[in-house]
């Protein structure tokens, strides 16, 4: 392995996935989404898949902090950003104490994302940085805006149902932990090599998180081709503020 070159895996992560946001700007589930035109049955499926992709990614991460994995470990924060007891508290708000018994299964995409998430986890583990990175900072800025637009759409009283969107244990702001967590990006042991893979592998999760919205879609009667979503040119200055590097979601 070449020597480690630090100090740009959070800026090369940014200008890397530049493409992938043009795409993802134009996901309908995500413009309908932001002007209020979400519905409790789409909405509750979307967390069951997010369900299925954090059970996954989740047990991905520990694996391989528990390895001791020189990439992982710095940037694993079960603690502060884990997801999987947020979105069972949202699955049993929506489908009641059984949701695990009732809950719908994986769409296509939803498959394909764990599948992936499986793969990367046993053959280049710190892959799963990218995917680490494209969910949890996502989550913790467009997130917050998509977590305002649920509750006003679906009348959630008290913010029921979004708990998916509560980072409750961290305890600084939330752009002081993400400028946090691009430092340790930066400070990442990654030689020049394993940052295009990272790359690579960040615009893969952004693929994978459109899929799972055109699944959504689908099922909301309005399905897109891949190929349609990637030539639209249609902006929305919301979501365009949604899906920039440091702030993409999928949920």
């Amino acid at each position: 392995m070449a020597p480690a070159e630090r100090g740009h895996l959070a800026r090369d992560l940014k200008e890397g996935t530049q493409a992938a946001h043009a795409a993802a700007e134009s996901v309908p589930f995500v413009t309908d989404f932001l002007h209020g035109r979400i519905t409790q049955d789409v909405y509750r499926v979307m967390v069951c898949m997010l369900y299925y992709v954090y059970e996954e990614l989740e047990l991905q991460l520990r694996r391989a902090a528990a390895s001791d994995n020189p990439v992982v470990v710095p940037l694993h924060f079960p603690l502060e950003l884990e997801r999987l007891p947020s979105l069972a508290q949202d699955l049993s708000f929506y489908y009641g104490s059984n949701w695990k018994e009732v809950m719908p299964s994986k769409t296509p995409a939803t498959a394909a994302y764990v599948a992936r998430l499986e793969h990367i986890g046993s053959t280049h583990p710190s892959l799963l940085v990218a995917h680490a990175y494209t969910r949890y900072l996502g989550d913790l800025s467009g997130g917050q805006i998509l977590k305002r637009h649920a509750i006003r759409a679906m009348n959630l009283a008290h913010g029921l149902g979004t708990a998916f969107y509560d980072f409750k244990r961290i305890e600084s702001s939330h752009k002081a932990f993400k400028d946090g967590y691009r430092r340790a990006l930066d400070a990442a042991m990654v030689d020049s090599a394993e940052t295009k893979l990272m790359v690579e592998e960040a615009n893969v999760a952004f693929e994978l998180n459109m899929a799972l919205f055109q699944d959504l879609d689908e099922l909301r009667g309005h399905p897109l081709s891949g190929s349609h979503l990637a030539k639209s040119t249609y902006q929305d200055e919301e979501a365009g503020a949604i899906f920039r590097s440091d702030q993409f979601i999928a949920g």
